[in-house]
């Protein structure tokens, strides 16, 4: 895969936009890491929910790329509820 340069707006990943976060391993370049079917929290990318918020993710190839399809897959931790 050629070099990716990723983005997101508002916020990046909880390393990046939450403070008391900077060690939390769900960080944006996961997403093109090469591990693409995981359980593994350290593999996944996650940023704070805002209600009514947007989360856009830009994603250059800085190269021409044929692309089979996107899967964004929600991920939700309940565990202290």
């Amino acid at each position: 895969m050629p070099k990716t340069s990723l983005d997101c707006k508002p916020i990046k990943d909880l390393k990046t936009g939450l403070p008391g976060s900077e060690k939390d391993p769900r960080i944006l370049e996961n997403l093109v890491n090469g591990m693409n079917l995981t359980t593994n929290e350290k593999n996944m990318w996650l940023v704070p929910f805002i209600k009514g918020g947007k989360v856009l993710i830009s994603i250059d190839f800085q190269a021409n790329v044929n692309i089979a399809g996107i899967i964004s897959l929600l991920y939700e931790d309940n565990w202290g509820l």
